[in-house]
């Protein structure tokens, strides 16, 4: 098993004066002094797959050039003097990151492209600041929407436009102990289950068993299963539109206490990942990067994946995480040169390039790695590092993770910066030093304040 936190940011409000961005003009194309259309790309940090996309891109497109202007810090060198891939900026570094683009979005001399993968998109598409990627695919005849895993984009469009292309995603998993819910004779159905139902489950199943079980495996920090709650229904705790939460209530109070609970009562234990340990789980929680993590790591004999509750009880399907999100901006004048770049970014040369990071957007690239996986297990070739003893039921799991890929939820949507003030605030009430009313009305008021600023 494998748990993978992404620390995605969301700048909002607070660096986001964007009510004039729909005006001004279009800016002109930009050309080299040897005449070549500039396509300017603003991201906080490059990453090795920008940066082969643009060299391939430019080979192919030798009157294109790409430039990628980077807002973060310089990037640290790693011992071999390379780029650090994967580098965190603090929040500090992303607000000016954000702060920089906004100014420049706002004055017309953005960049052509914007990686916005944690941006608050819904303020851009709203203002008109990024446009409706729908219309470049129904306008280009040779790009084939049923290639991809069109469900993502479904999950992440605002009203009906498709704002930002992602070109790849992580995907989010429960998985559940069938052996400890016979035990407890307790049937879950988890298209309609609810936190409250998890909660009872827990109960039951510890209560039935006579050796040692936990609710919940995890290798996060305390409090991650309270942020894993309000990911879920994160639309009915804040209201980015409206710049409104609802942390004051009855319900948020009623599952920090019951996150506590688990606390207290010894439910909730260190998961390192390993087989070994999960027999004494009831539930576990898992992020993948790769189809063969999503394969391979997600089957366990004796175990299943499940959809996540949810408050009400109405599954929205298999939670992502979208990556590697870039927008056009409404402003350039090269929107489609930006868009072949785009386009270029999850074609098959570079969604099957080493450097993605992710699973690919593709579902042909997707699909005959499940089957070559099938095919491995059941020929003896496999080097997975997980043993399987039953190559069709394994087949059978993989098979159910393909569908599942097709249902998908809605994508994770948590402001770091709301996550963070949760954190704070649930630590006073976990250690008993403020009630659940006070950690409610603090998060509250801390939450609306930052929303509203």
């Amino acid at each position: 098993m494998m748990k993978i936190k992404q620390w995605g940011f969301i700048g909002l409000a607070s660096v986001m004066m964007l009510a004039g961005c729909s005006s001004g003009k279009e800016v002109g194309p930009k050309l080299t002094e040897d005449g070549k259309k500039i396509v300017v790309i603003g991201t906080p940090g490059s990453t090795r797959f920008l940066e082969e996309a643009e060299k391939k891109f430019e080979t192919k497109h030798p009157d294109i050039d790409i430039q990628i202007k980077k807002y973060g810090p310089e990037e640290k060198k790693n011992d071999g003097g390379g780029m650090a891939t994967g580098q965190v900026m603090t929040r500090d570094e992303y607000d000016q990151f954000i702060s920089r683009l906004n100014t420049e979005v706002l004055s017309g001399k953005g960049p052509d492209i914007m990686d916005t993968s944690g941006l608050s998109l819904g303020v851009y598409a709203n203002k008109g600041a990024v446009i409706d990627l729908h219309e470049m695919m129904k306008k280009d005849n040779a790009f084939k929407t049923s290639d991809y895993f069109e469900g993502l984009w479904k999950a992440t469009e605002i009203n009906g436009g498709l704002y930002a292309l992602p070109t790849r995603y992580f995907v989010n998993t429960m998985m559940v102990n069938t052996k400890r819910l016979e035990q407890a004779n307790v049937k879950l159905d988890d298209a309609k289950w609810t936190w409250n139902d998890f909660f009872d489950i827990a109960d039951k199943i510890k209560k039935s068993s006579s050796d040692e079980v936990y609710a919940l495996g995890t290798n996060g920090p305390k409090g991650e299963l309270l942020y894993s709650i309000v990911e879920a229904d994160y639309e009915r705790y804040v209201q980015h539109d409206k710049k409104t939460a609802n942390f004051d209530s009855d319900e948020f109070r009623q599952m920090m206490q019951h996150v506590k609970g688990l606390y207290d009562k010894g439910f909730i234990t260190n998961y390192d990942g390993g087989i070994d340990s999960m027999d004494k789980l009831m539930f576990v929680q898992n992020t993948y990067i790769t189809p063969d993590m999503l394969a391979a790591f997600s089957y366990t004999p004796g175990w299943k994946s499940v959809l996540p509750p949810t408050a009400a009880g109405t599954s929205t399907g298999l939670p992502f995480q979208p990556m590697g999100s870039y927008s056009i901006n409404a402003k350039s004048g090269m929107k489609d040169e930006a868009w072949q770049f785009l386009k270029f970014m999850v074609s098959p040369e570079m969604q099957q390039s080493p450097e993605l990071g992710g699973i690919p957007m593709l579902k042909e690239l997707v699909n005959t790695k499940f089957e070559e996986i099938k095919k491995q297990v059941a020929d003896g070739t496999s080097k997975m590092a997980i043993q399987i003893n039953d190559p069709k039921d394994f087949a059978r799991h993989v098979d159910e993770m393909k569908s599942m890929l097709d249902n998908t939820g809605k994508p994770s949507a948590m402001d770091p910066k709301i996550s963070t003030i949760i954190s704070d605030e649930f630590k006073t009430f976990m250690d008993g030093s403020k009630s659940a009313d006070e950690v409610s009305k603090l998060i509250q008021n801390r939450v609306t304040t930052y929303l509203n600023e």
